[in-house]
Protein backbone atom coordinates (compact mmCIF):
# COMPACT_ATOMS: atom_id res chain seq x y z
CA UNK A 1 0.00 0.00 0.00
CA UNK A 2 2.88 2.70 0.91
CA UNK A 3 4.83 1.89 -2.43
CA UNK A 4 1.41 1.70 -4.46
CA UNK A 5 0.84 5.77 -2.15
CA UNK A 6 4.44 6.39 -3.31
CA UNK A 7 4.41 5.61 -6.55
CA UNK A 8 0.76 7.71 -7.17
CA UNK A 9 1.96 10.89 -5.07
CA UNK A 10 5.51 11.29 -7.31
CA UNK A 11 3.05 10.29 -10.37
CA UNK A 12 0.74 12.51 -9.46
CA UNK A 13 2.25 15.79 -8.47
CA UNK A 14 5.62 16.40 -7.61
CA UNK A 15 5.29 19.72 -6.89
CA UNK A 16 2.56 19.10 -3.91
CA UNK A 17 5.29 16.37 -2.68
CA UNK A 18 8.04 19.02 -3.04
CA UNK A 19 5.71 21.70 -1.76
CA UNK A 20 4.38 19.31 1.86
CA UNK A 21 7.99 17.79 1.85
CA UNK A 22 6.78 13.93 1.47
CA UNK A 23 9.55 11.93 1.62
CA UNK A 24 9.86 8.12 2.86
CA UNK A 25 11.81 7.00 6.06
CA UNK A 26 13.32 4.02 5.93
CA UNK A 27 12.45 1.45 8.85
CA UNK A 28 15.71 1.37 9.71
CA UNK A 29 16.07 5.47 10.25
CA UNK A 30 12.59 5.23 12.12
CA UNK A 31 13.33 2.47 14.58
CA UNK A 32 16.48 4.46 15.48
CA UNK A 33 14.71 7.57 16.15
CA UNK A 34 12.06 5.58 17.87
CA UNK A 35 15.00 3.50 19.99
CA UNK A 36 16.94 6.92 20.52
CA UNK A 37 13.34 8.56 22.00
CA UNK A 38 12.71 5.57 24.79
CA UNK A 39 16.71 5.69 25.38
CA UNK A 40 16.82 9.78 26.33
CA UNK A 41 13.09 9.73 27.64
CA UNK A 42 14.24 7.15 30.19
CA UNK A 43 17.96 9.03 30.54
CA UNK A 44 16.26 12.44 31.53
CA UNK A 45 12.43 11.24 33.27
CA UNK A 46 13.16 7.56 34.64
CA UNK A 47 10.38 6.86 31.81
CA UNK A 48 9.77 4.66 28.97
CA UNK A 49 7.85 5.98 25.45
CA UNK A 50 6.03 2.47 26.06
CA UNK A 51 4.77 3.40 29.69
CA UNK A 52 0.95 4.41 29.82
CA UNK A 53 0.31 8.41 29.94
CA UNK A 54 3.66 9.08 27.69
CA UNK A 55 1.68 10.59 24.63
CA UNK A 56 3.27 9.75 21.22
CA UNK A 57 2.45 12.49 18.32
CA UNK A 58 3.57 11.93 14.69
CA UNK A 59 2.83 15.62 13.46
CA UNK A 60 3.14 14.74 10.27
CA UNK A 61 2.18 10.69 9.77
CA UNK A 62 1.93 9.66 6.45
CA UNK A 63 1.13 6.22 5.18
CA UNK A 64 1.68 5.60 9.29
CA UNK A 65 5.01 4.05 9.64
CA UNK A 66 6.44 6.05 12.66
CA UNK A 67 3.34 4.70 14.58
CA UNK A 68 2.79 1.45 13.35
CA UNK A 69 6.77 1.01 13.52
CA UNK A 70 6.09 2.17 17.53
CA UNK A 71 3.36 -0.46 18.32
CA UNK A 72 4.87 -3.40 17.02
CA UNK A 73 8.19 -2.64 19.53
CA UNK A 74 4.63 -1.52 22.19
CA UNK A 75 3.41 -5.00 21.67
CA UNK A 76 7.37 -6.68 22.11
CA UNK A 77 8.65 -4.86 24.68
CA UNK A 78 5.18 -3.81 26.87
CA UNK A 79 2.07 -6.01 24.98
CA UNK A 80 0.24 -5.24 29.03
CA UNK A 81 -0.17 -1.14 27.89
CA UNK A 82 -1.16 -2.03 24.27
CA UNK A 83 -4.48 -1.18 23.98
CA UNK A 84 -4.30 1.30 26.81
CA UNK A 85 -2.12 3.13 24.62
CA UNK A 86 -3.69 2.72 21.42
CA UNK A 87 -6.74 4.30 22.79
CA UNK A 88 -5.50 7.05 24.62
CA UNK A 89 -1.78 7.73 24.49
CA UNK A 90 -0.98 7.82 20.06
CA UNK A 91 -2.06 10.35 18.32
CA UNK A 92 -1.21 11.97 14.48
CA UNK A 93 -1.91 14.33 11.99
CA UNK A 94 -1.65 13.99 8.14
CA UNK A 95 -2.77 16.61 5.97
CA UNK A 96 -3.73 15.07 2.84
CA UNK A 97 -6.83 13.00 2.98
CA UNK A 98 -6.09 10.52 0.91
CA UNK A 99 -3.09 9.85 2.80
CA UNK A 100 -4.79 9.82 6.25
CA UNK A 101 -7.37 7.07 5.43
CA UNK A 102 -4.23 4.75 3.93
CA UNK A 103 -2.39 5.56 7.57
CA UNK A 104 -5.79 4.79 9.42
CA UNK A 105 -6.17 1.66 7.62
CA UNK A 106 -2.47 0.49 8.47
CA UNK A 107 -2.33 1.56 11.59
CA UNK A 108 -5.96 -0.18 12.54
CA UNK A 109 -4.98 -3.43 10.38
CA UNK A 110 -1.59 -3.26 12.32
CA UNK A 111 -3.09 -2.81 15.87
CA UNK A 112 -5.40 -5.88 14.32
CA UNK A 113 -2.58 -8.43 13.87
CA UNK A 114 -1.00 -6.94 17.11
CA UNK A 115 -3.70 -7.61 19.59
CA UNK A 116 -6.56 -9.62 17.54
CA UNK A 117 -9.19 -6.94 18.49
CA UNK A 118 -10.47 -5.10 15.49
CA UNK A 119 -10.79 -1.26 17.10
CA UNK A 120 -11.22 1.90 15.31
CA UNK A 121 -7.66 4.36 15.41
CA UNK A 122 -9.95 7.82 16.81
CA UNK A 123 -6.03 9.22 17.59
CA UNK A 124 -5.51 10.12 14.04
CA UNK A 125 -6.75 14.29 12.09
CA UNK A 126 -6.81 15.09 8.67
CA UNK A 127 -5.59 18.50 9.94
CA UNK A 128 -2.07 20.70 8.54
CA UNK A 129 -0.66 20.42 11.56
CA UNK A 130 0.71 24.26 11.09
CA UNK A 131 -2.86 25.47 10.04
CA UNK A 132 -2.98 28.15 13.04
CA UNK A 133 0.79 29.50 12.62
Amino acid sequence: MNDLFDKEIKKKDKLTQQRLGIVHTPIEIVEFIIDSQDYTTNLEYNLSIYDRDVRIFDPFLGTGTFIIVYLCKLAEKRPENLLYKYENDVFANEILEETYKIAKANIENVFFELSGIKKEFKGIKNIDTFDNY
